[in-house]
């Protein structure tokens, strides 16, 4: 009985011990399963989030590319829903293909869904651009990605990544600055000239006070390094710009406070051409853009092709057509009103649809105001006739009223007769009223010839005492008084004999001003080591004895050198020769260029993709 006891004790004791190494055999085994789906989970989860990434990359792309095709950034949900890329929704519900062949069936098959919408009440403001000194506006979009494995994945209906972010566009409008240079910046006025609002140079900055004229700067004075500050590059102070031409003694400017506290460097170039990449469209396109200074003349320069031969490079390819982000940079495509000069010295006045490009001949309706052209008439500094045509603007105004009421407020015009020994240019006369739109955009004119501007230019207030926003923009501007007679135009100066003397009328300070109320972006020819420039106080060029009848000048706005001009390329002439300066030249910043940029008005663009977050 003991043995059998013993032997039942035993197998008991065996029964129990293969009963708990059996359910420690399958909990081990439940647990390396259960490890093995966490880890394949995971892996799978892993691999569900690159996709979204990727997913998100390939959207910002899209939503970067509507932006520089001038997409109203509060437009592109709408935009990319209408390329079949995204749901204008909170929540994203259309399944779709992948962006990436690796991800789409049979590879095999993820299916994404993606959404992005404008919330109106948050996803816009104005401000300091994040990361610079510039204001402008912040305008962003919610994307939201969902990734589903694909069908025959074990996990395809537990594991569902959903990512977000908020793309944003930052876009400040190019007038920031009293004055801003592309290339180095020289200043040397021959008469007492003050600068109020910053300056800024993408490049150095040389300046200084003549003998006979004080310069007087009140804001930032910001240049870009390698680039110096009135510097020869090895340390030594020098206010004109190292192998050019030596003219008076120079010496330091006036600064309102300091040098020290109001000159600073720039931490990178600023980009002037709405975001584009200069030197890689140079790289890509060489055939439409053989220099990095044709990118930046493009603005004001017609489409490549038979709307301007004289415009288009001899290299041109014509299969490649123009590209597409300048060419929604260029004023020509955005202009509600274009006018054509023809080679033969005929005019064509058209209505212009910006969105479809759809072209009304109103040439007989406009014909009072822009006035064919006649005999050429002497340009002394350019040593030229040039072929004027004259645009009435306050008979302009009056038409437009008549018969546009959605003009856009953006006038090109196109001078095809232009050649080098005979250059084209547009004059605007009785320009102190300057038309306005029906959503107060203001009023520009732009074009790829020369600009005369006679008398004053946009000094008549609106009715709620503001300025009309107004831009000027042209291979070369110049600022003729109201004495201004054509007759007289190829006669040598004589400084005091009434002869190509010009005047003003008197203005609420007691001197006798010509004012402009505007924007103004042109060129000029950069100093060589037998050329002046003529420097930034005469980016406005002047043909009349200004000192005779001491004629002040104000520049009201922001004054811009973008280019080399093309047409316009006499260096500086010094005065006595063909003009003498005005008493005084004052630039003032227009605090309002920054919340209501002129119509058509290029802006600076750059973007940020936002941080992830989870739906």
């Amino acid at each position: 009985m003991k043995l059998n006891s013993q032997t039942g004790g035993v197998l008991i004791a065996t029964l129990s011990f293969l009963i708990i190494l059996s359910v420690g055999a399958a909990a081990i085994l439940g647990l390396t399963a259960t490890s093995y789906r966490l880890s394949m989970r995971n892996e799978v989860r892993a691999q569900a989030r690159a996709v979204a990434d990727s997913e998100m990359e390939g959207l910002y792309y899209q939503f970067m590319t509507q932006i520089l095709l001038a997409t109203p950034p509060t437009n592109t949900p709408t935009a990319l829903a209408g390329l079949n890329l995204v749901d204008v929704a909170e929540t994203p519900t259309t399944a779709r293909d992948p962006f990436l062949a690796i991800y789409r069936s049979p590879n095999p098959g993820w299916t994404v869904k993606r959404s992005a919408f404008y919330n109106s009440a948050l996803d816009r403001f104005f401000g300091i651009v994040p990361g610079t000194t510039k204001q402008g506006t912040v305008t962003s979009i919610t994307v939201k990605i969902e990734v589903t494995p694909p069908p025959g994945n074990f996990f395809h209906d537990t594991v569902v990544v959903r990512l977000g972010r908020r793309f944003s566009t930052f876009n400040t409008p190019i007038f920031q600055y009293s004055v801003f240079y592309e290339g180095d910046l020289e200043l040397a006025p021959g008469a007492d000239m003050r600068i109020e609002g910053d300056i800024s140079a993408n490049g150095s900055i040389f300046m200084g006070s003549t003998p006979t004229g004080t310069l007087t700067l009140t804001q930032k004075v910001r240049y870009l390094p390698p680039g110096v500050f009135n510097e020869d590059g090895s340390g030594n102070t020098t206010y004109r710009k190292p192998g050019t031409p030596v003219g008076a003694s120079l010496t330091a400017p006036l600064f309102s406070t300091s040098q020290l506290s109001q000159v600073e460097t720039l931490t990178e170039s600023e980009n002037l051409q709405g975001g584009v990449d200069s030197a890689e469209l140079v790289t890509r396109r060489p055939d439409l853009f053989p220099t990095v200074n044709d990118v930046y003349r493009s603005i004001i320069a017609p489409p490549p092709g038979a709307s301007n031969p004289n415009e288009t490079p001899g290299s041109y390819n014509a299969s490649l057509g123009d590209d597409p982000t300048i060419s929604s940079q260029r004023i020509y495509n955005r202009a509600g009103l274009r006018v054509t000069v023809n080679t033969d010295n005929t005019v064509t006045v058209e209505k212009v649809d910006p969105v479809t490009q759809t072209v009304t001949d109103v040439s007989a309706t406009y014909a009072s105001a822009v006035s064919a052209i006649g005999t050429g008439i002497r340009d002394m500094r350019e040593g030229k006739d040039v072929a004027v045509t004259t645009i009435d603007v306050s008979v302009l105004k009056t038409v437009l009223t008549a018969n546009y009421s959605n003009f856009n407020g953006v006038m090109y015009v196109n001078v095809k007769s232009n050649t080098p020994t005979y250059p084209g240019a547009v004059r605007l006369v009785n320009a102190e009223t300057t038309p306005e739109t029906a959503l107060n955009t203001g009023f520009s004119v732009a074009t790829n010839g020369g600009l005369y501007i006679k008398g004053n230019y946009n000094t008549t207030p609106r009715a709620d005492g503001t300025i009309n926003p107004a831009m000027i923009m042209g291979d070369a501007v110049t600022l003729l008084s109201y004495a201004w007679d054509d007759a007289n135009a190829a006669a040598p100066m004589d400084p005091g004999t009434g002869v190509r003397v010009g005047t003003a009328p008197l203005a609420a300070d007691g001197t006798h001003k010509l004012t402009i109320e505007a924007g103004i972006l042109t060129g000029n020819v950069p100093a060589g080591a037998g050329t002046s420039s003529g420097g930034a106080q005469n980016l406005v060029r002047y043909l009349e004895d200004m000192r005779t009848n001491s004629i002040n000048v104000l520049m009201h706005g922001s004054v811009g050198r973008l280019f080399q001009s093309k047409d316009y390329t006499v260096g500086f002439q010094q005065p006595g020769t063909v003009y003498m300066p005005p008493v005084k030249r004052d630039i003032k910043f227009n605090q309002a260029m920054l919340t209501q940029p002129p119509a058509g008005s290029p802006t600076t663009t750059s973007f940020s993709r936002g941080n992830f977050f989870m739906w």
